[in-house]
Order: C-alpha cells, then sequence, then structure tokens
C-alpha cells in the first residue's frame, strides 16, 4: 500500500497530505483506533469533519478495546481527548468495540459495513433519475 501511495504523491506532498486527499476523494471512511492516535490519521478526520455539511461523506470510527490484561503501549489520553471533541453537532457513526479480532468487532464492522453499502445504494437510487 505505501508504495501505491508514494507513487501517487502529487510533487512535493507529503504522505500525510496524500491521505487527506485521498479521504477527502472516498465515499466513506472508517478510522480504526485502539490506543494511539497517529498524526496522519488526525488530519485525516480533522479533514473531512472541516467540510461544509452538504460535501460530507459517512464517517464511522471504531475503537477497539484491549484485550484481557493488556496494557496500552502509549498513552491513550491524547486519542480519549481527541475522540471526546467529537460527535456533538457531527455526523459521525462511533461504535466501542470488544478487542480486536472479537465477535464484538467484527459484528459492529460488519454493521457499518453494511451501513456504508445501503447509504451509497440509496444514493445512486437518487441520482439515476433518468432511468428508463
Amino acid at each position: 500500500m505505501w508504495e501505491d501511495a508514494l507513487a501517487q504523491r502529487l510533487e512535493g506532498e507529503s504522505v500525510n497530505a496524500l491521505f487527506v486527499r485521498m479521504a477527502l476523494q472516498c465515499h466513506a471512511t472508517i478510522a480504526l483506533f485502539k490506543t494511539r492516535l497517529g498524526a496522519g490519521t488526525r488530519e485525516e478526520v480533522e479533514a473531512l469533519l472541516a467540510l461544509p455539511p452538504e460535501h460530507r461523506k459517512p464517517l464511522s470510527i471504531v475503537r477497539f478495546a484491549l484485550e484481557d490484561g493488556e496494557e496500552p503501549t502509549e498513552d491513550p489520553s491524547p486519542l480519549d481527548e481527541f475522540l471526546a471533541g467529537i460527535g456533538t453537532g457531527e455526523k459521525v457513526l462511533y461504535a466501542s468495540t470488544g478487542p480486536i479480532g472479537s465477535d464484538d468487532a467484527y459484528l459492529k464492522l460488519t454493521h457499518i459495513l453494511t451501513g456504508f453499502t445501503l447509504a451509497a445504494l440509496d444514493a445512486g437510487i437518487e441520482e439515476r433519475t433518468d432511468a428508463p
């Protein structure tokens, strides 16, 4: 994936800027978190939320729980604060799941992907008003 991403960069564009540009072009975005908030992911989510409401696309944030007895490898406070600042007045589907690979995580990811698919189909049907 990184090789493909590097080949798509515009001259002088950083990898983070590339991923922000790609996120803005997507039909829907899912941001996956456990304990760490990466600078690039933060930029992508902030860019999506900065769009005017009429241009926003579905955004889902999924937060995976730690395994039983697992200690965070990094301080989760920056991620907690960032996620706490999102939501009020924003159209964001936030899902807190069990650990990665758990039945709960699979169920919630399936729910999100199904919702995105149905929304895309609905949008496609609305746009095809010229169909016979």
